[in-house]
């Protein structure tokens, strides 16, 4: 059976999934109700952990604490659900680039049997 996860972390990680958005668009990506999503955002605004935006372009986006709340609760989702008992974040590094390179352009052959 599938681990039922909390309508305010499933607004808080919507909006963390969309960066900057409505309540009926988390709403629709998280399967919750557009009022429910829109209440839970004010309630995670109270705390501090999403904020409003109003003008040209509005929307709610997580603020600095709210990134954090969220790699937390993220992390007790996952071990509730069995998922793993810690979380890891994942890794920034970039992959190391082949050392040699052929020296004309027919040389390039795939070692995949694809051409490129």
């Amino acid at each position: 059976m599938a681990h039922p996860s909390e309508p305010r972390f499933l607004a808080l990680h919507g909006l963390r999934l969309k960066g900057f958005a409505e309540p009926d668009s988390i709403a629709t990506a998280m399967g919750l109700d557009a009022d429910q999503v829109g209440k839970e955002l004010e309630s995670l605004a109270d705390d501090g952990l999403v904020a409003r935006r109003d003008g040209r372009v509005s929307g709610w986006s997580l603020t600095a604490d709210g990134r954090s709340a969220h790699a937390d609760l993220v992390a007790g989702e996952l071990e509730a659900a069995n998922g793993r008992s810690t979380a890891t974040r994942p890794s920034t590094t970039t992959p190391t680039p082949p050392t040699t390179r052929p020296s004309s352009p027919g040389s390039w052959r795939s070692t995949t049997g694809c051409v490129p």
